[in-house]
């Protein structure tokens, strides 16, 4: 077994000849499908595809993640571009027994993208006795080196759904749950994880089990629970239908979420699938309020318009806090009947964590946050208000709170599962499979939110 990692001191030349594979990617029998160097150069829009073929009798028990990180050494740690996470850059998908990487990388450099797989066993498959997908240990598999000279154009990330594979392969997968009707889509991109839309579309799966399910849409710059109102649910028998629709066109993510019916109330939802949805034209738009980017880098402490409409901090004093023997942190404010409260939690640098957040409003008028941090870090709690019955929707930042959660020696709570509570670039869209690919060839191929297909221990 030949392994050269891309950093050894040879000519660049010299090792475009040599793939970096581990013995994970052998044991399971992997082979490439186009690709036979360890040096990839992107096309000018930061494209570059990976495709990795699997034996079929490994196509329902292999799973498979990935890392992009930076590959010069000044910025070898970072796996972000401004603020958002460089793995939402990749479009990674499994058609039959065939993982696509389909990259897009945001700025010229040099990049390493790693590939991790493994198998599972019962405890990542949810049943009835069995609510949770349990976390397993992934190993690299290969790693690349992705070079990028030129970019036209400008690239946006994906929508902030849930890390990792896109499309039904890992709800049948894990869940046993199949897709029974989806949009038709050009080079059957439905079973990519890919839809273009127009106004709105209909998901139905068939499941084996009663399932509790939670169906959330993303959308960059926008808060999930804004887009809440758009999506529904709805089961009949063993059928599962979901309904979108869209309130305007642009590039969408739909996380669906899932455990079952019988499990008790504190065992969190799993990821089940997820998908991307280009919308190209809706009929009737509906104004959706984004979230203003500046409001990320606002001091700490109270804006102008706190005062404004009549807010009082209770408690705590003080914008910073820090937590150590607890993950748990309130914060109160007196609030006027007329105002609408709102907020947003990102952990350091741009990871949405809102759906840690639980909000409650006491006949007093008093509105209450509990903010649980999930890992160790800084987290950011930023609270928005408006005026109930004013023409203008928008929600200025009025209050923003910076949260240290460093926990104690021998505390656990820092590697807590995230629950189901949380536009991108056109060259996402076609970019997987072109026209020429026959179905022949693609036939070759607690929340565990963002960590139901990895681990945190990944093992080289």
């Amino acid at each position: 077994m030949l392994q050269i990692e891309c950093s050894v001191q040879y000519p660049l030349s010299y090792l475009s000849f040599f793939l970096f594979l581990r013995s994970i990617f052998f044991q399971f029998k992997m082979r490439f499908d186009g690709h036979k160097l360890a040096v990839i150069n992107t096309d000018d829009k930061g494209g570059a595809k990976i495709t990795v073929q699997v034996p079929e009798e490994y196509e329902n028990d292999l799973v498979f993640f990935y890392q992009l990180r930076f590959a010069e050494k000044e910025k070898s740690r970072e796996t972000t571009y401004r603020g958002s996470p460089l793995e939402r850059f990749v479009f990674q998908t499994m058609v039959d027994n065939s993982v696509t990487f389909s990259v897009h990388v945001p700025t010229p450099g040099q990049y390493f993208m790693e590939i991790f797989a493994n198998k599972i066993d019962d405890s990542g498959r949810v049943e009835e006795n069995n609510a949770n997908v349990a976390p397993f240990k992934l190993k690299c598999a290969c790693k690349f080196k992705i070079i990028c000279e030129n970019l036209s154009g400008k690239m946006h990330p994906l929508p902030n759904c849930a890390a990792g594979e896109w499309g039904p392969k890992k709800a049948q997968r894990h869940f046993g749950i199949t897709p029974l009707m989806l949009p038709s889509s050009e080079f059957e991109m439905e079973k990519v994880g890919m839809l273009t839309v127009e106004d709105n579309f209909e998901l139905k799966f068939r499941t084996p089990h009663p399932y509790q399910f939670v169906a959330k849409l993303r959308m960059n710059h926008v808060e999930s629970k804004t887009l809440d109102p758009f999506v529904s649910l709805s089961s009949e028998g063993s059928v599962l239908t979901v309904y979108v629709s869209l309130p305007q066109p642009g590039q969408f993510g739909l996380d669906i979420f899932a455990r079952p019916k019988g499990a008790v109330d504190t065992t969190t939802l799993s990821h089940a699938c997820k998908y991307l949805i280009n919308c190209t034209k809706v009929e009737s738009q509906v104004y959706i309020p984004k979230v203003p980017t500046e409001s990320k880098r606002s001091k700490f402490g109270p804006t102008p318009a706190f005062d404004e409409l009549g807010l009082k901090l209770v408690s705590p004093k003080e914008s910073k806090i820090r937590v150590g023997k607890t993950n748990v942190a309130a914060v109160e404010v007196q609030v006027p009947s007329k105002i609408v409260l709102s907020y947003q939690f990102l952990r350091e640098p741009d990871e949405d964590n809102r759906d840690y957040v639980t909000q409650s409003r006491e006949a007093n008028g008093t509105v209450k946050f509990n903010a649980t941090m999930p890992k160790k870090g800084n987290y950011m709690l930023c609270l928005y208000a408006r005026k109930e019955n004013s023409d203008d929707k928008s929600a200025p930042n009025v209050y923003n709170f910076l949260l240290q959660y460093m926990p104690e020696a021998g505390d656990t709570n820092g590697t807590a599962d995230k629950p189901p509570e949380k536009k991108s670039s056109s060259f996402f869209k076609k970019s997987l499979f072109k026209k020429s690919d026959s179905k022949d060839k693609l036939a070759n191929d607690k929340l565990s939110d963002r960590s139901s297909d990895k681990s945190s221990d990944k093992s080289n």
